[in-house]
């Protein structure tokens, strides 16, 4: 009976061991991607079954994509971690360095094919490439080139998410340059929790960077109303800023009023979940 438990256990273990390692950034990463998907299933006019399991299809992409990387920045984080986030599983002890290795090597080569398989490589060895980038080099212990690279992995993933169904590539692209604008300048949010360790193991974040007069609780909401006022670029609009986006969204050619809002939704959804400070 225990023989036949056991691969049970084992994979309960290993689904908790996952969540440990991703939870706090599947609204950065999931959420949003499958909201692309979405959009570009309504754009080539998917049937409702269809865009069920294109979601389903992109959500696993993106959570595999979310681990290789969360993975592989924990490999580099120890000593931060110790100070920041002593739950996480490598510095708790929960798994040792070499199973997570053992992990993001699998992990990378399991993303590879499936994406393959997709038709969606090109987004997802993007997101790897720039992922290792910002995780085995020092150009994340910089704050400009940090929040540069985490903006590329994060618009990799969102290239991969449109693509997987094939709406118009253009349209995607116009989203995801967006997007990066407003990502660039308000990423290094996600840093303020972090300021402590960063500090201790010299990293140089752009909170960091600012000094600290602009390390406080004030500093997230003053980007983020920043950010609206970006969007609408008559000003802030009365009421709804998403309803102003939508509004001006429609506009463009060949956009359908729910094509639109589920865009402005994702866009909006994207920006405000990197100002969550957990703590």
């Amino acid at each position: 009976m225990s023989f036949i438990l056991w691969p049970l256990k084992a994979l309960v273990e290993e689904f908790k061991i996952s969540w440990a390692f991703n939870h706090r950034d599947l609204t950065a990463t999931v959420v949003p991607f499958s909201l692309f998907t979405i959009a570009s299933s309504l754009e080539s006019q998917s049937s409702p079954a269809s865009i069920l399991s294109n979601v389903a299809k992109s959500a696993t992409l993106a959570y595999m994509l979310l681990y290789t990387f969360t993975i592989s920045n924990q490999i580099n984080g120890i000593e931060e971690d110790r100070l920041n986030k002593p739950d996480r599983p490598i510095v708790s002890g929960r798994i040792s360095l070499q199973a997570a290795y053992t992990r993001y090597v699998l992990l990378s080569i399991a993303s590879l094919i499936y994406s393959r398989f997709m038709g969606v490589e090109e987004g997802a060895v993007m997101f790897m490439a720039f992922g290792a980038m910002h995780n085995f080099t020092e150009l994340a212990s910089f704050g400009p080139t940090k929040d540069l690279l985490t903006t590329a992995v994060l618009t990799s993933g969102l290239y991969s998410a449109w693509e997987l169904r094939g709406g118009t590539t253009r349209r995607g692209l116009e989203w995801i340059i967006y997007l990066a604008f407003n990502l660039l300048f308000s990423i290094s949010i996600q840093d303020l929790r972090d300021v402590i360790g960063d500090a201790a193991t010299g990293r140089h974040t752009t909170p960091l960077m600012l000094g600290k007069p602009y390390v406080s609780e004030e500093q997230p909401s003053i980007c983020i109303e920043g950010i609206c006022i970006f969007d609408c670029d008559d000003g802030p609009f009365p009421g709804n800023s998403g309803s102003y986006a939508t509004n001006h969204c429609r506009r463009q050619e060949d956009v359908s009023p729910l094509h639109a809002q589920i865009l402005c939704e994702a866009s909006l959804f994207f920006i405000r979940s990197i100002s969550m400070i957990s703590d």
